[in-house]
């Protein structure tokens, strides 16, 4: 399967404009989002960019039902009631968990988790790694146990830097540090990059954050992924018609 792969959004509605170009340019058989809707510099007291992000949000899960969505550590912040880093603050934190849940209750079941899976290509914000699935007990599941019971954690276990919500393997030499290495592909947002990044089983999309004075980290493009292959092109936002 060819999957189109939307990292990071962080109050940017206009990625949902890019893809939904992307989409009718590319017929890609899947898209997945890679989760952290919400939040970005300055934003924790304008409750108007968090509508205006939720709105777009939801009439491209309208027009995309079957899209795949990763929670990313901000989304679950307003979940869970755990501070983050550029969370709506004041008033403005109830207004903007009220519109976080508003949507989520709206995008099915089987289409809302921690850890997505094509084929042997898992989908995660940060990653699953190996140390995580031994330090929870799930060394001698199968995959798709191990990646069940993920989907089934709450904050008590996700809520550590080593988990699928906050991992950052990216750079480390030896990326074994993955669960089953040899077996899956793993794309993952969360940590900002400059480029659509392969390192070993790795695929690291996080192109579209920025710096704290607004100018882009990365490069701005989304991904297709082969699901068999394990490969993947990159699609630029700013070039879609």
């Amino acid at each position: 399967m060819h999957v189109l792969v939307i990292p990071d959004v962080h109050l940017k509605p206009w990625m949902f404009d890019a893809a939904d170009a992307a989409i009718k340019q590319e017929s890609p058989d899947a898209i997945v989002q890679l989760g952290d809707l919400p939040d970005d510099w300055g934003m924790q007291r304008r409750p108007e960019a968090y509508d205006a992000l939720y709105e777009r949000a939801e009439a491209f899960l309208a027009a995309h039902p079957d899209t795949y969505w990763c929670y990313g550590n901000h989304d679950m912040s307003y979940f869970w009631d755990a501070p983050e880093s550029g969370m709506a603050r004041g008033n403005v934190l109830r207004h903007v968990q009220e519109r976080s849940r508003a949507f989520w209750d709206k995008v099915p079941q089987d289409r809302k988790a921690f850890v997505h899976r094509i084929d042997n290509v898992c989908f995660s914000h940060a990653g699953i790694l190996q140390d995580f699935i031994e330090d929870e007990g799930l060394a001698s599941a199968s995959t798709d146990d191990a990646l069940a019971a993920i989907n089934q954690m709450g904050r008590d276990e996700l809520w550590q830097e080593f988990s699928p919500l906050w991992a950052r393997p990216q750079g480390m030499a030896d990326l074994d540090i993955l669960y089953r290495s040899q077996e899956l592909f793993q794309v993952v947002g969360h940590t900002p990059v400059k480029y659509v990044r392969e390192e070993g089983n790795l695929l690291s999309c996080d192109v579209f954050s920025t710096y704290s004075w607004g100018g882009p980290i990365g490069t701005e493009e989304f991904s297709l992924v082969d699901t068999k292959s394990w490969t993947f092109r990159t699609i630029k936002a700013g070039e879609l018609r």
